[in-house]
């Protein structure tokens, strides 16, 4: 029996990519979650999300996941690597060879030392470390991640699983409900084409940015799609700013509504979507597996150039 163990959306996206309806989801209660945690959960959106695809869903608090957890059994567990800290109660150790951490950004190859890491200077090599010493803590066999267009199959010891842009495509597919218009509620309402803009700072505010979006879109011939503004999930400005400047950007245009967004919806659900035309952004773990012609990267703001130099090293974006 496969079992998931999980409590934001974007881990549970990547785990029903790997096992649809075939394992049996335990949800960590959100009410007993540390706030900075809490942050990332979206109950009522990953509750539609199981129930579209017919999965077995339970929400447990942390002594009863412990308490399952502690049976001795042959259950395979699927463990959301934000998890593990939280399970004081329980030594994991000694089930190692049946657990499986589930990661869904692209930090976690930054553990993987390769000729990029050597040449990015000291503040990567930092980074690595740290990572290699925190997938090392983790009591597991192996990692689940997103396909990346690197070559790392293996990390400090572990072998590494990989869903596929394939498998996301069929997950947004169920959810969406193109076909019998039974998907989640969210996405029932998106009735046009439309495309893509990722919010993570003032990047829209940058003129070469705002020539590199008309170009595209121009080159798209793009006739009245919808515009969906996606703030990043650590996204705290004022998303007003944000929507000011891409509405200005796109004036001379003649394109559909503008809207935001919840920015806990994944974004591998959108740019997956069918409907999707393409996407605006800077790097983001969700373009590992997307064809590249599908998207356009930005240019990041001159304060935040360090963080994206090293903080997608080795993701291959």
């Amino acid at each position: 029996m496969n079992n998931v163990l999980f409590y934001s959306p974007s881990a549970l996206v990547i785990a029903i990519a790997n096992f649809g309806n075939s394992a049996s989801y335990f949800e960590f209660s959100s009410d007993t979650l540390p706030v900075r945690n809490q942050q990332r959960a979206f109950p009522s959106f990953s509750a539609e999300i199981l129930k579209v695809v017919g999965a077995r869903h339970n929400i447990l608090k942390p002594a009863e996941i412990e308490e399952i957890l502690g049976n001795q059994d042959s259950s395979k567990w699927l463990i959301e690597q934000n998890i593990f800290h939280l399970l004081r109660n329980i030594n994991l150790k000694k089930k190692r060879g049946n657990i499986q951490s589930l990661h869904y950004g692209a930090d976690p190859y930054l553990a993987k030392f390769t000729l990029k890491t050597l040449f990015s200077g000291r503040k990567s090599w930092m980074e690595c470390i740290k990572w290699r010493k925190g997938l090392k803590c983790i009591p597991a066999s192996s990692l689940l991640l997103c396909e990346s267009r690197n070559r790392i199959n293996r990390m400090v010891g572990l072998p590494i699983e990989k869903v596929s842009f394939e498998q996301l495509e069929i997950v947004a597919l169920m959810v969406s409900g193109d076909e019998d218009k039974q998907g989640i509620s969210f996405f029932r309402t998106l009735e046009n084409q439309f495309v893509v803009f990722g919010v993570d700072g003032g990047e829209f505010d940058l003129e070469e940015n705002k020539n590199i979006v008309k170009e595209v879109l121009k080159y798209l011939d793009l006739s009245k799609c919808d515009i969906l503004i996606k703030p990043h999930p650590n996204y705290s400005e004022d998303i007003g700013i944000a929507v000011g400047a891409i509405t200005q950007m796109l004036a001379e245009l003649e394109i559909g509504r503008i809207q935001v967004i919840d920015k806990l919806i994944p974004l591998e659900l959108l740019i997956c979507n069918i409907k999707c035309l393409h996407f605006f952004g800077v790097p983001s773990s969700a373009l590992m597996t997307y064809p590249k012609d599908r998207f356009t990267i930005l240019n990041v703001m001159p304060s935040r150039q360090e963080l994206f130099k090293r903080g997608y090293l080795n993701a291959e974006i």
